[in-house]
């Protein structure tokens, strides 16, 4: 059995294996695939792009630092400003749960969970729809839904995430230290979400409505369900408590649970989405800050409102903004149309 990344890797880390370009080169390669033409003139060399691009020279983009703003995301300063924001909606907002909840749906690289890591090694796989999907609606439940859920795999098992957040105001301990009422009740919906799935028809009805392709139903089934809860300073330096927080969650029942200080963006989350399903369709409510008009996002050709989305987009500059609007269309439609 192989361990470390899984053997079939995402298109992206393909890529990035195959060229061993140097950063813009490679984001280059990767936005603008099957560019074959070349011509040379005055120093520079000239590409022919795909119908929906408008054609340019490398030399223009890599010598304008803002250029390449265009199509693809700088991670550094899009981990900068969000995380300052993040930290002072924590400082300002921390008994807002809804406004965490509008946040991490226009902010997915906060979750954890796209790509399996709390399995026995992290998959290269992006996860199936390239969505995070936002209160998810699982037939039969009676409780809460999931707030959040991503639908993980690997080449051996089939890890949907469902993932609970609670106001961060909310106290894991009580004054004796024994855990609140609010963190027993976040905990039961666990408890029951996991004791729902283990249920044979009701798998067969989650496959169904969260359109489950064959290939993974035959993956062993083993859903994580994480609970973001509270922050790191009720517990840090009090070495009785941070002891008991270990037993809080079973973690043989592939439980977790997180502060909301351990949350930050992943540089390899940012290319996808936030959507919510509606009579089993995908409607987008934020395009992924790292969305580009590529392979890599071919999942947006199975989902609707996508043009919506890009206005729902956080700590994008307007040149990206007016691109995707530009050319989302034509992308869009080229994509499905090859039958991607």
């Amino acid at each position: 059995m192989q361990v470390g990344l899984d053997i079939v890797t995402s298109a992206k880390y393909k890529s990035h294996q195959q060229f061993r370009l140097d950063e813009y080169l490679s984001a280059f390669v990767l936005i603008f695939n099957k560019i074959f033409l070349i011509s040379s003139g005055y120093g520079q060399t000239e590409y022919k792009f795909p119908t929906c691009i408008k054609p340019c020279s490398l030399h223009a983009i890599t010598s304008t630092p803002n250029k390449m703003d265009d199509y693809i995301l700088n991670f550094k300063k899009y981990s900068s400003e969000s995380l300052k924001y993040y930290k002072e909606l924590l400082l300002k907002n921390d008994s807002d749960e809804k406004a965490f909840q509008h946040f991490f749906e226009r902010n997915v690289s906060f979750i954890p969970g796209a790509h399996s890591e709390f399995g026995q090694a992290r998959t290269g796989h992006d996860p199936i729809h390239g969505c995070l999907i936002s209160q998810p609606k699982i037939r039969g439940l009676n409780t809460r839904i999931p707030d959040f859920m991503w639908l993980s795999y690997d080449s051996i098992v089939f890890s949907p995430v469902l993932i609970e957040i609670e106001s961060p105001s909310k106290k894991l301990y009580n004054k004796d230290g024994s855990p609140t009422s609010h963190f027993v009740k976040a905990k039961n919906q666990l408890d029951e979400w996991r004791s729902h799935l283990s249920k044979v028809e009701n798998q067969l009805n989650f496959y169904e409505d969260f359109d489950i392709d064959i290939e993974t139903r035959r993956l062993d089934f083993e859903p994580f369900y994480i609970l973001i809860y509270g922050r790191r300073s009720e517990y840090h330096g009090d070495e009785v408590l941070t002891k008991k927080r270990k037993t809080l969650v079973d973690k043989s029942s592939q439980q977790r649970l997180m502060s909301f200080d351990r949350l930050s963006p992943s540089e390899a989350v940012t290319e996808l989405s936030c959507c919510y399903t509606k009579e089993r369709k995908l409607q987008i409510i934020s395009l992924g800050q790292g969305v580009a008009l590529d392979i890599t996002c071919d999942y947006l050709t199975k989902c609707h409102n996508v043009e919506n989305g890009i206005d729902e987009m956080m700590f994008v500059g307007k040149r990206r903004i007016n691109y995707l609007k530009k050319n989302i269309n034509n992308f869009l439609k080229t994509h499905s149309d090859n039958g991607m």
